[in-house]
């Protein structure tokens, strides 16, 4: 006899050995093993199902924009560099003889806001003066202007710095024609109640200036303004003589006074 059937036999004799009722505890022992042991993989299955849910879910929630850290007001209070574009049109009166004329041309201005209350300017204007019989040239100026602000928008703004004129030909009659001839040396009137013919000239002005700024963004703003003018040139024309023994040219000289207001359009930025 092989011993794996003597094996076989032996179990075989043992387990009809055994009394049906341990048979049955046997049975039942093994049925609930089973049971416990397929429960956590049963529950595990709908746990699995819940987090791949969520994964989806993330994956499906709407893009959003994330909000401005800082109000576009509050931006703009804040100190830095200034920068601002435009243009002006306006009109210069001349007072005590001086011709006059109008304004049009751009103005830069550049500088920093120092506080809240404060901004120190540099203001530049190249602009065509034209009127018929009057002044005919380009009239140009450089002022450091300390502006206030008033609440969020409104400014006031004065300043004081240099202008001048340059005209080209003879846009008026020559009052003393005779001068380029007569003249042995170089002369300055004392009244502009006949202005010269034609007028190079720089002198000193002053400004006073009143804004309305409307904030696009937290980079730019539009700013609308209102600008009196004062201005005082020591005009020079040459007559196209020389000294003999030293060569400087002989001038006609006129002081003109001017005064004017011009309005405008700026766009600047921060």
């Amino acid at each position: 006899m092989s011993p794996r059937f003597a094996l076989v036999a032996f179990v075989a004799v043992v387990w009809c050995s055994v009394p049906r009722d341990a048979k049955a505890q046997l049975a039942a022992e093994a049925t609930a093993t089973a049971d416990a042991e397929a429960t956590p993989a049963a529950e595990a299955t709908p746990a699995a199902e819940d987090a791949t849910a969520a994964a989806e879910k993330d994956e499906v929630l709407p893009f959003k924009l994330s909000l401005p850290t800082e109000d576009d007001v509050v931006a703009w209070r804040a100190t830095g560099f200034r920068l601002e574009l435009g243009m002006a049109y306006g009109w210069l009166e001349g007072f005590f003889g001086a011709p006059a004329g109008r304004l049009l041309g751009p103005t830069v201005r550049v500088g920093a806001r120092v506080d809240p209350l404060w901004t120190l300017l540099g203001s530049f204007q190249y602009q065509q003066a034209f009127e018929l019989g009057g002044i005919s040239g380009l009239r140009y100026s450089g002022t450091l202007d300390p502006t206030l602000h008033i609440g969020d928008h409104l400014q006031l703004a004065f300043g004081v710095g240099f202008a001048g004129l340059v005209e080209v030909g003879n846009p008026r009659k020559d009052p003393s024609p005779s001068d380029f001839t007569n003249l042995a040396d170089s002369y300055t009137y004392l009244s502009s109640r006949t202005p010269l013919p034609q007028c190079t000239g720089l002198g000193i002005v002053g400004l006073l200036r009143v804004g309305w700024q409307q904030i696009l963004g937290p980079m730019s703003a539009l700013t609308a303004f209102v600008e009196l003018d004062g201005q005082h040139i020591a005009c020079e024309q040459r007559i196209g003589r020389v000294d003999p023994d030293t060569a400087r040219p002989f001038f006609r000289r006129q002081y003109w006074f001017n005064a004017g207001g011009v309005a405008g359009l700026n766009v600047g930025w921060r």
